[in-house]
C-alpha cells in the first residue's frame, strides 16, 4: 500500500514538473535564437553602413 501510494505521488511530481521543464527548454530556444537573428541583423548593417561609407568616399 505505501510502494502504491508512493509512486503516484512520484507520478504526479513528475507530471508537474516535465511540462513546465519543456516549456522552459522552448523558451530557452526560442530566445537562442532571437538572440542569433539579432546578432546577424546587427553584422548586416554594420556591413551595409560600412560598405555606403566606403563608396561615399
Amino acid at each position: 500500500m505505501v510502494l502504491l501510494t508512493d509512486i503516484s505521488f512520484t507520478f504526479q511530481v513528475k507530471l508537474m514538473i516535465e511540462p513546465n521543464f519543456i516549456t522552459k527548454k522552448r523558451n530557452w530556444k526560442v530566445k537562442n535564437e532571437n538572440k542569433k537573428q539579432i546578432q546577424c541583423n546587427k553584422m548586416y548593417s554594420n556591413y551595409r553602413m560600412f560598405a555606403l561609407r566606403e563608396l561615399e568616399l
